[in-house]
C-alpha cells in the first residue's frame, strides 16, 4: 500500500484494516473448502473400511475349506487404504491380519489404542456408520465380527489426513492467492489514482474556503478542467466578497442620499435602521417615536396598517400627503418606504384628461389596437379591433374567453412559443398567424406586433398588441409563390422585392425591385452571397433567419432595418421554403416588403405625442402663471397705488426721489407679472401700436436671471429712430422669448466666453431685429430643418421641435420672415424682419386731449379690504364718494336695498358672490346702474365673462392710476371747463382703457 502523502491521506495500517474483512473473508473461504474436502475425504475412508468389513465378515464365516487366517488374509489383500493402518485383531487382540505395511509410529499408535480400557475388556462395541472418533493426533473405526472377537481397526492419523489433502487443495490456495493479490493492486491503483489526489482536493477546497493561501495539488488530466470549475468558483466568491462589502457601502451612501424614508424593523419590532429622510415624511409626533433600538410595531401596524406590499396614503397635520408601503423579509423583518405624493396627488386629475386624451388617439387608429393580461383575456381595445370581431367592447370584455383561441388549431403552438418568447429583455416581437372571426367563423390572416409588460420578477402581467389584417396580402404572396412559371410572370412588375437562395445561400433569383433596392444589376448579384452585398452584420442578420427556414421548413417573417440599403431603411422580411417536385427543400424565397414610409409615420406619430405631452404641460404652466398672477396682483395693487400715491403727497425733493423709485420697482414686479401672462395668454392675433424695442426689453428682463447664472453676457443694440408698428406684442413676446431661450440653450455647451447680442434697428422699410449667439452653431444640412414642426436636435425631454416652428408661424401672420445665418466668430445669428404698418394716432394714446376730473358716487367691490381703501383714498381726493365693501354677497345687499350710486368698481374672482354675478344682479334688478359697471380682475387666464354687454370696460391687476381713471371717465368723468362727458365719449374710452389694459 501507498504512504500518506503530504500527510494527506489514510496510513499504510488503516488501509490494511480496510482491507482485512476481505482477506477474513478470503481465508474463511479457504477454512471451509479445507473442512468440506476433509470430510469427504473421512467419509469416503469410512466408506471402504465398513465395506471392506462386510467382505471380511463373509470370509471369516464362510465354510470352505481353507483355515480362517488365510481367508482373512484374502480379504485384507483386496484392500489397501490409500492413508492410515488397516487392520484385524483376534480375540486376544493380537494381529489377525494387516493391510500394507505397518510403520513403526503406525505400531506404536495402534499399541496405545488397543491398550484402552475397552479393550482389555472385550467390550467394544460394533460402531457401524461413516464416522471415526477423534483422538488426541488421529482418528479411529472400529467394527467387530459378530460373535467371533474379531475386531477391524482403521486409524487415520491427522498428519496423514493433512499430507493426503494439501496436493489436492493447493490450486484452490493458488486461486485464493490470486484473488488477494488482486484486490490488494486494486485497492493500491485506487489509493493513489484517486484516494490521494482527492483528499489533496478537498484539503485545497477546505484551505480556499478559509482564505488561506495554499498550493495548487497535483491531479490526474481528467480533473483538470472541473478543478478550474472550482478555482474559478472560489475566485469568484472572493470577488463576490469584496463586491458584497462594496454593496454595503453603497447601499449606506444610498440611502443617505434618497429623498425618500427608509426603515428597516427588525423581526422583534425593533428599528433596525432609518435613514435621515425617514424624519422629514413623518409628524412631529412620530419623530418623537424614530430611534435605533425602539420597539415601532404598534406604532407600524396602526400607521402603515395593511400596507404589507401595497401602497397606503395618509395625509400629515400640515397637508401633505405620504404614501407608506411595508415589505416583509425573509428574517421576518419589515422594510418601510415613506414617499411624498402631495404632487402627484394635485396631478392625478391632470393626468387623467391625459389619459382621456391618449385614448381618443387609439380609438381614431384604424389599426387593431387591444391589450392582453398574460392568458389572452382581453383588458382594453379600440373601436377598430371591436368591429373587426363584431361585438361591443362589452361584450368583448364580459365574453370570459381567451383571444388567443381565436388562433386556430393549428397555429397555436407557434403562437404560444411566440408569446412565451417575449421576456424583458426583448419584450416586442411580431407575428403572422391564421384567426377565425367569432361573428362570421372565417377564418383570416392578421400579423400582431405585441410587446410584453413585465413586473419586477420578470413576469409577463398585460400585452399591448397592434395589428392588422392581412389575409388579402397573404392570399397573393402564396398564389405568387405555387408555381415558378407563375412567379416568372410577376417578378419584373412586382411592386416588392424577389429574391431566392439555394442551399448554400447563394442568390439564385432576383427581381427587378431588388436590383433596384440592392443598387446592383442582375449579373452583380446571381451567384453571390449576402455577405458580397451587405455589411456583415447586416448580411449576418439576413443569413440567421434563412437559416431558420432552411431547419424548420416554416416561413419566417420578420421586420428589419438595413441602413445601408438607404432610403429602404425599413423592410419586413417574407422568407419560405423552395421545394423540389419530391417535396424537400431546395431553397428559400424571399419577399422584402419596403416599410420606410409606414415606420417614418410611426416615428412622426411617435413625435406628435410626444408634443401632445408638452402641450399638456405647458397648459399646465399656464393654470399656475394664472393663480400665481392672481394672487400677486391683488398686493401688487396696492404697493403702486399706494407708491404713486405717496409720490404725488412728496413735499420734498428726497421723499419724491423714494416714492418715484419704490413706484417704479413695483411697476417693474408688475411688468414681470403681465409678462408670464404674456407668455401663457392663447387668444387671436390682435394687432396695435407696439414698440418693438419695448416688448424686447420686456423679454430680456425675464430671462436676464437665467443668463447672468449661466455666465452669458448681453449686448443691447438699438436704433434711436425705430418706428412703432402695428403687431399682437404678445405674440411677438413669444417668439422673441423662444429665439432668446435656444440661443441660451446652445452656449451651454460650449467652454469659451459665452456672449448674447440683441440688435434693432430700422432698414427704411422693415424693423429689422438680429439675434446672435456664441454657441456651437447650426450645421448647413439642419438649417433646412430647423422650422420643422416636430424636429429637434436637442435630447430627449428637452425639447419638443415646435418652438421655432410656432415662431415662423407668428413671423409670416405679421408679413415677415425669420431665417438663421452662421456668426462669422461662431454661432448663430437669427434674423427677423418685420414689417412697417401705420399706426392710428389718439389724442389719448399722444397724451392729448382735453383735462377731466372724476366725481360722484362709486361702490368698490374687492375681496382684499386694502384695494377699497387704496381705491377710495385717490378717488376722494377728486371728489368721488367711494363705498367700499370686501364682499361680493354684502354689495348685493346694498344694491338690493336701494343703495344710489353712479357707478360699481367690482373684483371679477370673489369667493361668495363673483362679479359676473354682481352684473347678472344689476341688469336684472339695478337698470339704472346698466352700462356702468367696470371690472378690475387679476384672472387673464380665465374664462370670458358672462355679462349681457360686450362692452363692459375691465382694467388688468395691479391697477395703474391712469388706466383706472380712464376708465372711470366715460361714467365718472367731467372736462375741467365742466362739461360732462356723458356716454358719449365711452365708447372711445373704452376702447383706450382695453389698449392701457
Amino acid at each position: 500500500m501507498a504512504s500518506r502523502v503530504e500527510g494527506i491521506g489514510p496510513s499504510p495500517r488503516l488501509l490494511m484494516l480496510c482491507f482485512l474483512p476481505l482477506a477474513a473473508l478470503i481465508v474463511g473461504m479457504g477454512i471451509d473448502q479445507y473442512v468440506r474436502q476433509r470430510a469427504a475425504l473421512l467419509t469416503d475412508l469410512a466408506g471402504k473400511a465398513n465395506e471392506m468389513h462386510g467382505l471380511i465378515s463373509a470370509s471369516i464365516d464362510g465354510s470352505g475349506p481353507q483355515p480362517k487366517s488365510l481367508r482373512l488374509s484374502m480379504g485384507l489383500d483386496d484392500y489397501s487404504p490409500p492413508i492410515g493402518t488397516l487392520v484385524v485383531l483376534d480375540a486376544g487382540n493380537a494381529i489377525a491380519g494387516i493391510s500394507g505395511q505397518v510403520k513403526d509410529d503406525d505400531r506404536q499408535r495402534l499399541d496405545s489404542f488397543v491398550d484402552r480400557p475397552e479393550f482389555k475388556a472385550a467390550s467394544v462395541a460394533d460402531t457401524p456408520g461413516l464416522s471415526f472418533d477423534q483422538h488426541s493426533g488421529y482418528r479411529s473405526l472400529t467394527r467387530v465380527f459378530g460373535q467371533t472377537g474379531y475386531k477391524l481397526v482403521y486409524l487415520v492419523p491427522d498428519s496423514d489426513l493433512r499430507a493426503y489433502l494439501f496436493p489436492r487443495f493447493a490450486p484452490f490456495l493458488v486461486i485464493l492467492a490470486g484473488l488477494a493479490a488482486t484486490v490488494a493492486g486494486i485497492f493500491y491503483f485506487l489509493h493513489r489514482a484517486y484516494i490521494l489526489p482527492s483528499l489533496r482536493l478537498a484539503r485545497y477546497v477546505s484551505d480556499q474556503a478559509s482564505g488561506i493561501p495554499s498550493v495548487v495539488p497535483v491531479l490526474p488530466s481528467a480533473w483538470r478542467k472541473q478543478f478550474g470549475l472550482i478555482a474559478n468558483a472560489f475566485s469568484s466568491s472572493r470577488r463576490y466578497q469584496s463586491q458584497l462589502e462594496e454593496s454595503e457601502a453603497r447601499f449606506l451612501a444610498a440611502t443617505a442620499s434618497l429623498r425618500d424614508g427608509f426603515a428597516i424593523v427588525a423581526p422583534d419590532g425593533k428599528l433596525a435602521f432609518f435613514n435621515e429622510s425617514m424624519t422629514w415624511h413623518l409628524s412631529e409626533d412620530q419623530r418623537e417615536q424614530l430611534f435605533l433600538g425602539q420597539d415601532v410595531r404598534q406604532f407600524v401596524d396602526s400607521v402603515w396598517a395593511g400596507g404589507d406590499g401595497v401602497d397606503v396614503e395618509r395625509q400629515l397635520e400640515d397637508g401633505r400627503w405620504i404614501s407608506g408601503r411595508q415589505s416583509h423579509m425573509p428574517d421576518g423583518g419589515r422594510v418601510i418606504l415613506l414617499r411624498d405624493i402631495t404632487d402627484a396627488k394635485l396631478a392625478e386629475l391632470r393626468l387623467r384628461e391625459s389619459e382621456q386624451r391618449y385614448r381618443n388617439v387609439v380609438e381614431t387608429q384604424t389599426d387593431l389596437v387591444v391589450r392582453y393580461d398574460g392568458n389572452g383575456f382581453p383588458t382594453f381595445a379600440n373601436e377598430a379591433y371591436c368591429r373587426y370581431l363584431g361585438l361591443t367592447l362589452e361584450e368583448m370584455l364580459s365574453r370570459g374567453q381567451s383571444d388567443f383561441d381565436l388562433v386556430i388549431p393549428e397555429d397555436r403552438e407557434r403562437h404560444r412559443a411566440y408569446i412565451d418568447s417575449l421576456t424583458p429583455s426583448h419584450p416586442s416581437a411580431t407575428i403572422l398567424i391564421r384567426c377565425r372571426i367569432p361573428s362570421s367563423e372565417q377564418v383570416r390572416w392578421e400579423e400582431w406586433t405585441d410587446t410584453g409588460i413585465f413586473d419586477a420578477n420578470g413576469g409577463l402581467i398585460e400585452i399591448q398588441a397592434i395589428g392588422r389584417d392581412v389575409t388579402e396580402k397573404h392570399m397573393a404572396q402564396e398564389a405568387l409563390s405555387t408555381s415558378e412559371a407563375r412567379l416568372a410572370g410577376f417578378l419584373n412588375y412586382a411592386p416588392v422585392a424577389m429574391l431566392a437562395k439555394d442551399m448554400n445561400g447563394i442568390f439564385t433569383l432576383a427581381n427587378p425591385e431588388a436590383l433596384k433596392r440592392l443598387k446592383r444589376t442582375e449579373a452583380e448579384v446571381i451567384g453571390k452571397t449576402t455577405r458580397d452585398l451587405l455589411p456583415a452584420n447586416e448580411a449576418d442578420e439576413m443569413d440567421r433567419s434563412v437559416a431558420r427556414v432552411l431547419e424548420t421548413g416554416e416561413m419566417q417573417i420578420e421586420e428589419q432595418i438595413h441602413p445601408s440599403l438607404d432610403p429602404y431603411l425599413y423592410s419586413l422580411f417574407i422568407r419560405f421554403p423552395l421545394r423540389a417536385a419530391s417535396g424537400e427543400i431546395d431553397g428559400v424565397g424571399i419577399f422584402v416588403v419596403d416599410q420606410t414610409r409606414e415606420k417614418l409615420a410611426e416615428l412622426e406619430l411617435d413625435q406628435q405625442r410626444s408634443a401632445l405631452h408638452q402641450s399638456e404641460k405647458l397648459a399646465a404652466l399656464g393654470s399656475l402663471l394664472a393663480g400665481v398672477a392672481h394672487e400677486l396682483n391683488n398686493p401688487l395693487s396696492i404697493v403702486v397705488g399706494y407708491a404713486g400715491m405717496l409720490h404725488e403727497m412728496a413735499t420734498d425733493e428726497a421723499t419724491r426721489r423714494r416714492t418715484r423709485e419704490l413706484h417704479s420697482a413695483a411697476e417693474r414686479c408688475g411688468r414681470i407679472v403681465k409678462t408670464f401672462l404674456s407668455m401663457a395668454r392663447s387668444k387671436p392675433i390682435e394687432k396695435r401700436s407696439v414698440d418693438i424695442d419695448t416688448v424686447i426689453d420686456d423679454v430680456l428682463e425675464l430671462a436676464a436671471y437665467g443668463l447672468r447664472s449661466n455666465g452669458i453676457t448681453m449686448v443691447r443694440k438699438r436704433s434711436k429712430t425705430l418706428p412703432a408698428t402695428l403687431a399682437d406684442p404678445d405674440q411677438l413676446h413669444q417668439v422673441f422669448m423662444n429665439v432668446v431661450l435656444n440661443a441660451q440653450q446652445a452656449m451651454m455647451g460650449v467652454n469659451s466666453a459665452r456672449s448674447l447680442d440683441v440688435e434693432t434697428r430700422f432698414d427704411g422699410t422693415n424693423i429689422a431685429i438680429d439675434i446672435s449667439d456664441t454657441g456651437h452653431g447650426v450645421p448647413e444640412d439642419i438649417k433646412k430643418r430647423v422650422f420643422e414642426p416636430f424636429f429637434t436636435t436637442k435630447p430627449q425631454g428637452v425639447g419638443t421641435g415646435i418652438g421655432l416652428s410656432v415662431c415662423l408661424r407668428i413671423v409670416q401672420a405679421h408679413g415677415g420672415t425669420i431665417h438663421l445665418d452662421s456668426n462669422e466668430d461662431g454661432g448663430t445669428i437669427c434674423r427677423i424682419r418685420l414689417p412697417v404698418t401705420e399706426v392710428r394716432a389718439t389724442a389719448e394714446l399722444e397724451g392729448g386731449g382735453p383735462a377731466f376730473v372724476l366725481s360722484g358716487e362709486l361702490l368698490v367691490v374687492d375681496d382684499e379690504p386694502a384695494i377699497g381703501r387704496y381705491v377710495s383714498e385717490y378717488l376722494s381726493s377728486e371728489g368721488v364718494v367711494v363705498t367700499a365693501v370686501d364682499s361680493g354677497r354684502e354689495a348685493v345687499e346694498l344694491l338690493a336695498n336701494g343703495a344710489v350710486f353712479d357707478a360699481v368698481l367690482t373684483d371679477l374672482r370673489m369667493p361668495d358672490v363673483s362679479g359676473d354675478k354682481i352684473i347678472d344682479f344689476i341688469a336684472e334688478n339695478r337698470p339704472d346702474l346698466e352700462g356702468r359697471v367696470v371690472i378690475m380682475t387679476g384672472d387673464a387666464l380665465g374664462p370670458e365673462i358672462n355679462t349681457r354687454s360686450r362692452d363692459i370696460p375691465v382694467v388688468v391687476k395691479p391697477l395703474e392710476l391712469r388706466a383706472l381713471r380712464v376708465a372711470l371717465r366715460p361714467i365718472l368723468g367731467h372736462d375741467v371747463d365742466g362739461k360732462d362727458k356723458g356716454k358719449d365719449h365711452g365708447r372711445e374710452a373704452n376702447e383706450d382703457q382695453k389698449e392701457n389694459a
